[in-house]
């Protein structure tokens, strides 16, 4: 099910990518949609605007923006006569120019203000834009204005906050979090398909993790001790038939010094736990990225 969900959203992206592109060349960034977090590349295509002063000019160019908010740091745009290093745009051939940046950084907006903003605005110009208002006056494109869209997700009814990030088909996400962050665990039994286990009282993980040393531990000796009395891996119903659990897995776990989770899978199961058919089917696996 969730293999299918995930080809049908990337399906969905990949089409909404190539009608941004194929409408609107003369400007478009990568990936789209973005994570505000990391870093996106925005392309510009001058031969494509309306203002067409800047075709096939020699100097430099620079983005000039103010949506989702002004840049902050290294002087922000810069004045139009005289912009800002920073927002220097790189030539990638002919007349098409790119500018690298992580939007959260530039902007000095969190991401969900980012999102909630849906828009980035921004001009390409010469160091000096010169004055005048119209395209054959000004050093300058037009405005342009590019839809900001949270990702595509299909129906889970088991995620995580922060959001952990599909790299395949199988049920492993993968984490841009380490060992020592703070990371909730939620089931939405509202998705729930087992009879067995709809609308349940009380609810508790059975977690296995790994450590960067190959160090395997676990919060109870097996499944079905995971709802014992005084258990630590109690949810908390949040109403409407949503679950949540959260915990700091270096914490949870007893560590040696220097050791880090690296990876960590949880099962879910109800109070008074017999047999499967007292728990969510499927083990669900997160591992931290080693390149963060």
């Amino acid at each position: 099910m969730y293999k299918q969900l995930f080809i049908y959203c990337y399906i969905v992206m990949a089409i909404a990518f190539l009608s941004q592109t194929a409408l609107a060349q003369k400007a478009y960034f990568e990936p789209d949609p973005m994570d505000p977090e990391e870093m996106v590349t925005l392309y510009i295509d001058i031969a494509q605007c309306e203002c067409q002063k800047l075709v096939g000019t020699d100097q430099q160019l620079y983005l000039w923006t103010w949506m989702p908010a002004d840049p902050v740091g290294a002087g922000g745009n810069g004045s139009w006569s005289s912009s800002s290093e920073a927002m220097a745009l790189t030539k990638v051939e002919g007349d098409k120019w790119k500018f690298e940046f992580i939007p959260t950084e530039l902007y000095g907006k969190s991401a969900d203000e980012i999102f909630a903003s849906g828009k980035l605005a921004f001009l390409a110009k010469m160091k000096d834009g010169g004055s005048g208002g119209a395209c054959e006056l000004e050093n300058k494109t037009e405005d342009i204005m590019l839809d900001i869209k949270r990702p595509a997700s299909p129906n889970r009814k088991i995620y995580s906050f922060p959001i952990a990030y599909i790299t395949d088909y199988s049920t492993n996400d993968t984490m841009k979090l380490r060992g020592e962050d703070v990371i909730t665990i939620i089931y939405d039994n509202n998705f729930e398909q087992k009879s067995t286990m709809l609308s349940p009282d009380e609810l508790f993980l059975f977690i296995r993790a790994t450590d960067n040393n190959g160090v395997a531990y676990k919060s109870a000796q097996n499944v079905g001790s995971a709802d014992n009395d005084g258990s630590l891996t109690k949810m908390t119903n949040e109403a409407n038939r949503i679950y949540s659990f959260t915990f700091i897995p270096d914490r949870f776990f007893e560590l040696p010094e220097g050791s880090t989770i690296t990876n960590f899978s949880v099962n879910i199961i109800k109070k008074g736990y017999v047999n499967s058919n007292d728990a969510v089917d499927g083990t669900f696996n997160y591992v931290y990225r080693c390149d963060e």
